[in-house]
């Protein structure tokens, strides 16, 4: 398949803009590995699969013990039954107001069942197993929480796994684990923001979406939108024949009305491809 077929602006250059951000540390070596040489078949639709979520972003139930951020191979569930106020995310490399409104711009749990409810998926497979996905570690990625993940993954038995990464190190750890999915028999999407690393790092099926960090499924309270936009990256990540190949979502996607001040919306999104992981960019 091509990569698009609708003009977009240019991706944000997340490595690069990471050198810079992190000026008086070298420059960190991110994994750089091939994409699975050949995929999974799609044996079946979209209507008759059944999805599991493994959300990096540390996204996590209120009250649960809170992820380690010095690196933690811990997992927490997140049943579709869980109110979106029960939800909270412990994270230090996006901006955590983003998701503060509706942690739903993060974790397309509840757009996933309302897409069974509505026939267009099969099933959701199992709670969503949340990490914390942004380590600088790649040694314990690959020897502790990716083998967690991949066991929790095991009974669920899912036909497609929805890998859904926040910051610049989130992605590479999606990457790392997608192909992990994809060696297990099943069909890895990574929805991703930062085009540049999931190319870099060897992700197999993903799907770019040109947002900022914590906006990947659309703006707070934004049901309708988020819904569509969750549709769209398991169609386009099905229809990827080719390992690493990008599937670039049109940057017009459909919106709804999320109801909050247009001062929020203005601050968060004007100009925010300029400002992203620039100096000045506060993160946490």
């Amino acid at each position: 398949m091509t990569d698009t077929t609708l003009p977009l602006p240019h991706p944000i250059e997340y490595i690069s803009r990471m050198r810079d951000y992190h000026p008086d540390h070298p420059p960190y070596r991110w994994s750089s590995e091939p994409a699975t040489a050949e995929l999974n078949a799609v044996s079946k639709p979209l209507a008759e699969s059944s999805v599991a979520i493994v959300a990096l972003s540390g996204v996590q139930v209120a009250g649960d013990t809170p992820f380690d951020l010095s690196g933690d191979s811990r997992l927490g569930y997140i049943s579709p039954s869980t109110e979106k106020d029960e939800v909270t995310y412990r994270h230090f490399a996006f901006k955590l107001d983003r998701v503060a409104h509706d942690p739903a711009t993060m974790l397309p749990l509840w757009a996933v069942s309302q897409l069974v409810r509505d026939g267009k998926v099969g099933s959701l497979a199992g709670p969503a197993i949340s990490a914390f996905g942004s380590q600088y570690s790649q040694r314990l990625v690959r020897a502790e929480l990716i083998p967690n993940i991949m066991q929790a993954l095991a009974p669920l038995q899912a036909d497609i796994v929805l890998i859904v990464p926040a910051c610049p190190l989130d992605h590479q750890t999606a990457a790392m684990l997608s192909r992990e999915v994809e060696d297990a028999g099943m069909i890895a999407i990574v929805p991703s923001v930062a085009r540049d690393i999931v190319t870099h790092c060897g992700a197999t099926r993903p799907v770019y979406i040109h947002a900022p960090i914590g906006f990947m499924f659309g703006m707070p309270h934004d049901e309708y939108g988020q819904y569509h936009r969750t549709l769209a990256v398991l169609e386009a990540g099905l229809r990827i024949d080719t390992a690493g190949m990008v599937a670039d979502l049109p940057r017009d996607y459909p919106m709804g009305l999320s109801g909050l001040p247009e001062e929020f919306v203005d601050a968060q999104l004007n100009d925010w491809e300029r400002q992203e992981y620039t100096p000045g960019y506060t993160t946490g």
